[in-house]
């Protein structure tokens, strides 16, 4: 009795069998290159408040203080409240009177488009710009000496963007700030959102954002 020969070419089943193991492989790949993504996001954040940082120290060393985080401070009387701590940080060390190191220009950005025309940085100009994570939010600032306030900051983008008031976090440990005698630096992180665990900061993130 003969057989009837198979077909040397593959089944319907067996195609979608490879193209479910290709997709599946293909979304493993996406997914660990996201998160590999991700991390460097995070590690760039990390670099920029440390070399922000240090650009404090620079100037308190020349000045006898860190920069201020109110805008009056530098003569700016028609600057909006948003972002103001960081502006303020941002403009100090920009100013054409400052003969220090100055933030990297790639770092800078200008979330809520102000600009004042009592101030000039050593460029000539007049925008009141801020230092932002790699998420393109204003990292937010705040120097010792004003620790007990308030201050706003714009966290998201577009139509979600968001208005905050933040202040000082505390250590749970010594119930006083973090850097009492310095300064507090802080992003939002990668959702954007200030005060929870993904916040990136000079200081220890705590569970809940503290």
């Amino acid at each position: 009795m003969s057989r009837t020969p198979r077909s040397a070419g593959f089944s319907l089943i067996e195609i979608l069998v490879v193209i479910a193991i290709i997709g599946l492989l293909l979304a493993l790949v996406v997914a660990s290159v996201g998160r590999q993504t991700e991390a460097g996001r995070i590690t760039d954040c990390r670099a920029r408040l440390e070399q922000f940082a240090l650009l404090c120290e620079s100037f308190k060393d020349r000045t006898g203080d860190y920069p201020p985080c109110r805008l009056a401070a530098l003569g700016v009387k028609d600057g909006n409240p948003v972002n103001e701590g960081i502006e303020a940080a941002v403009a100090a060390l920009r100013a054409s009177s400052y003969g220090g190191r100055r933030p990297e220009e790639r770092w800078l950005g200008n979330g809520d488009d102000d600009s004042t025309r009592s101030w000039k940085a050593a460029d000539g100009s007049g925008a009141l710009l801020e230092l932002v994570d790699p998420w393109d939010g204003p990292v937010a600032y705040i120097a010792a000496r004003d620790y007990d306030e308030s201050f706003t900051f714009r966290a998201g983008a577009g139509t979600a963007a968001e208005d905050v008031a933040l202040r000082a976090a505390i250590n749970p440990l010594t119930g006083a700030p973090w850097h009492s005698d310095s300064f507090q630096l802080r992003s939002a992180g990668p959702d954007g959102v200030f005060g929870t665990d993904d916040d990136v900061a000079n200081h220890e993130i705590r569970s809940g954002g503290d």
